[in-house]
């Protein structure tokens, strides 16, 4: 399937998502943010992993949030770019208002 197919089964609406490669080039080593606080996120992101089977046995969700707020442009996307690449996940980009175009980038 070529782009203009996965365009058409768009506009047809079988389809809501579309894939792009994910080139973001945060990593928690180029990102900006105090030492400790790296630290401290990327410990927490390691102990979540680590967590799976125990939430399992508790019956509860697998899941960790993080909520991230501030103006465009200081740096909440890069933040998620970097924990994505440093936990190998995949990255879901979505537009909440149905005027706004989202970018690839």
């Amino acid at each position: 399937m070529n782009v203009d197919d996965d365009m058409k089964r768009k506009k047809n609406g079988r389809t809501r998502w579309r894939s792009i490669p994910f080139n973001h080039p945060s990593t928690f080593d180029n990102i900006a943010m105090g030492t400790d606080l790296k630290s401290k996120v990327k410990s927490d992101l390691e102990s979540f992993l680590k967590g799976k089977q125990y939430y399992s046995r508790l019956g509860r969700v697998w899941k960790q949030s993080y909520l991230l707020y501030g103006p465009p442009g200081t740096g909440k996307s890069s933040f998620v770019a970097a924990m994505a690449k440093f936990l190998d996940y995949k990255f879901a980009d979505s537009c909440v208002e149905a005027s706004h175009q989202c970018s690839a980038d």
